[in-house]
């Protein structure tokens, strides 16, 4: 019945989908990327945009509306997703090489931790981005855009190992894809991107 879809540069559109209608748009602080999560019921989704580093909201789906739950304060924000029970949140700050976890539990969302995943030397040289499917177990799937690689993250444990699949070219960091002027042969982008694991 509602579809959401993120806007650039913030967002958030609402469409009636049996009669294809926009209804009207919320206010986000900062770019929504790969960050809204449905919960288990479909009653509320939990939203991430980039402002202040992880900026949580939590959006009621049967009244549409759109509650703040406040900001995480990480260096740099993309992508968002959260543990099966939705007591944890995980966001990637891909200019800083982490990722952020965050209790949701209250209110208000906080940072819990920041775990680093940079096994390449130098400052946003690996660039966590994706992390779908979310958490498998105590383990959590994260690309590493920048460096082509995956990072296979022990949760509770908060440790992390890599493993290279794709060489590194240049790339925007706002479309993932080759930076401008983009070469006529179309080389350059993110080295990977999304993920997904088979049950």
């Amino acid at each position: 019945e509602r579809a959401y879809v993120s806007l650039r540069p913030s967002g958030i559109a609402i469409v009636d989908v049996p009669t294809m209608t926009h209804l009207g748009t919320f206010d986000t602080d900062g770019f929504v990327a790969c960050g809204m999560i449905k919960s288990k019921r479909g009653r509320t989704i939990t939203v991430a945009s980039s402002g202040g580093g992880g900026h949580i909201y939590r959006l009621d789906t049967s009244t549409d509306a759109l509650v703040d739950a406040g900001t995480l304060g990480a260096a740099d924000w993309h992508s968002f997703n959260m543990s099966a029970n939705e007591k944890v949140g995980f966001g990637t700050s891909p200019g800083s090489d982490e990722i952020i976890l965050a209790d949701l539990t209250g209110p208000m969302a906080s940072p819990i931790a920041a775990l680093r995943l940079d096994p390449t030397p130098g400052m946003g040289n690996d660039q966590p981005d994706a992390l779908n499917p979310g958490v498998r177990g105590n383990t959590l799937f994260v690309s590493l855009r920048a460096s082509g690689q995956l990072a296979i993250v022990e949760v509770n444990q908060q440790t992390a190992r890599f493993l290279h699949l794709s060489p590194p070219a240049p790339f925007n960091p706002a479309t993932c894809g080759p930076p401008p002027p983009e070469p006529p042969n179309g080389q350059g982008g993110c080295a990977i991107h999304g993920v997904t694991v088979r049950p």
